[in-house]
């Protein structure tokens, strides 16, 4: 019987953690992780002139909030009401291959996307 209790509240103890951190702590509401086979310094200009071709085009107006070497990029973007941040980290696999994580955040409706996106198409996961 005791031993039960402990599982039924060590579960209890690991759900909560989890929960905290995914709605609260976690950066990003949908992470992207793909390879690409280019060094991480022409991904990264890569990223500037898509920023700059977005704002022509789909007129996105992007700000760099901070950059580091040629392996990090953090950019707000903001389009009529919509405002969503992108963390661009570029991690050098070997000189030719790089592998690219994307996170993205709704900074309007962050929770509410963590919250329904497990079981739901939010806006985002239709685009």
């Amino acid at each position: 019987m005791l031993n039960k209790k402990k599982i039924i509240v060590g579960s209890l103890v690991l759900f909560s953690v989890f929960t905290i951190w995914y709605l609260l702590i976690k950066e990003s509401d949908y992470c992207i992780i793909f390879k690409e086979k280019t060094a991480s310094g022409t991904i990264f200009q890569g990223i500037q002139e898509w920023t700059a071709a977005q704002h022509l085009s789909n007129n996105e107006v992007y700000s760099i909030l901070e950059k580091k070497n040629f392996n990090y990029i953090k950019q707000e973007m903001k389009s009529g009401s919509t405002q969503m941040e992108y963390t661009w980290e570029l991690k050098p696999v070997n000189d030719s291959v790089t592998e690219v994580i994307v996170g993205i955040k709704d900074l309007n409706n962050s929770l509410y996307n963590r919250v329904t996106a497990p079981f739901f198409a939010t806006n985002f996961k239709k685009e």
